[in-house]
């Protein structure tokens, strides 16, 4: 069964990265959805590793809530800002997703230790 991904963030490390190492194992990963709150990247058309088959099927959100809520998600892929990290994959946990956030992952100590008591409650 592949894993059904989320990518959050469509600027340079979304876009560049993780959008195209999802999509370089096809037989593990799926590239369900893309989100964005920037309109204009949102709407900008995927990297061309993006296989042309699976293009019309990714779905693109402009709120991390209404991917989160998506039942065919199940990893989030968190590339955004630094500071938006901790609080996007609490979200992402408390909403049953498996998480994966770029690095850094936290900006303090204090937050990963936040962020590591949530994924301890939701294993």
């Amino acid at each position: 069964m592949k894993i059904r991904v989320g990518v959050v963030g469509l600027g340079r490390a979304g876009r560049g990265a993780h959008i195209i190492e999802c999509c370089g194992y096809p037989e593990d990963f799926e590239l369900a959805a893309v989100c964005d709150n920037d309109a204009e990247r949102l709407a900008m058309d995927l990297p061309d590793k993006v296989p042309a088959e699976i293009r019309p099927k990714v779905r693109r959100y402009a709120a991390l809530e209404v991917l989160l809520a998506d039942p065919d998600i199940d990893l989030v892929s968190i590339a955004t800002r630094h500071p938006d990290h901790v609080p996007m994959a609490i979200k992402a946990l408390e909403a049953g997703k498996h998480v994966f956030i770029e690095k850094p992952c936290a900006v303090s100590l204090a937050e990963m230790q936040a962020l590591k008591k949530v994924a301890d409650a939701h294993p």
